[in-house]
């Protein structure tokens, strides 16, 4: 076989922005939980495409997790709660931290840190607004087959 020409990768300067990030990091006490998880999203896929059709309205991926990640969270309120000295410290309210990317100059994106804030009240007026919007596509459309 004839070697390719280009390398199997490509390298590029480490952003000197990210040494701000990598400083502030290792000043701060490290409790952050490492872990790895692979599951299956073939049916959360349908979903998405089942929801997309019959609401008519674009559905992300990343939406659906985090809407998923809070339903779970609103029905397991010990996990949003925390131990400070002799008690329990536990929130009627979800705010979900998740990566975004951000546009920099000279076109290259950073992942940035985006807190969405009052998640579980945003859940349920989503829940609202499908069954609003399911109502509505059952009397113009009619029921689905």
């Amino acid at each position: 076989m004839q070697a390719s020409s280009q390398a199997p990768h490509r390298a590029t300067p480490w952003p000197v922005l990210r040494n701000a990030l990598v400083s502030y990091m290792n000043t701060h006490r490290h409790n952050g939980v490492q872990g790895f998880v692979e599951m299956d999203v073939t049916d959360a896929l349908a979903k998405i495409a089942r929801a997309q059709k019959t609401l008519r309205i674009a559905v992300s991926f990343h939406a659906f997790m985090l809407h998923a990640m809070v339903r779970a969270l609103a029905a397991h309120p010990t996990m949003v709660s925390y131990r400070h000295k002799d008690k329990l410290i536990s929130f009627d309210d979800i705010d979900v931290l998740t990566p975004v990317e951000k546009r920099i100059t000279h076109g290259g994106r950073i992942p940035v840190g985006y807190v969405v804030r009052g998640s579980t009240e945003i859940a349920r007026h989503l829940r609202d607004v499908t069954k609003a919007r399911e109502a509505l596509n059952e009397r113009t459309v009619g029921p689905r087959e």
